[in-house]
């Protein structure tokens, strides 16, 4: 979880850095890997209780709203990020202006100012 925290921010700080929406997109990713597993280590010791009057056949129902809640979160950053690049490309087809590779707003490694 740790390891995913540090990629989720490095994704954050890469992304600003250089003003690159699929940066952020490579920080968000690992941002809610961290999330589920937290989520997931605390629903861990559930399916080992014994069944009670509120779940009569278990604790193993708790298992499919994870995987879809995961799911149709990862599903909604995709379309999210399919829309944006979409929106982007057709916007340069139509004329709009679209910063250059390359350009950030800081080069420390090239002796460049910052801001």
């Amino acid at each position: 979880m740790v390891i995913n925290l540090i990629m989720a921010l490095t994704g954050a700080i890469a992304s600003w850095i250089c003003n690159a929406q699929a940066l952020a997109l490579d920080g968000l990713l690992p941002g809610l890997n961290a999330l589920m597993i937290r989520v997931a280590a605390r629903l861990r010791s559930q399916p080992l209780r014994r069944p009670d009057r509120r779940y009569p056949y278990g604790y193993w129902a708790l298992e499919s709203p994870y995987t879809g809640s995961r799911s149709l979160l990862l599903l909604g950053i995709v379309v999210f990020a399919s829309l944006s690049s979409i929106d982007r490309i057709l916007g340069h087809l139509h004329g709009a202006s679209v910063a250059a590779a390359g350009k950030a707003r800081c080069w420390p490694w090239k002796g460049g100012p910052c801001w």
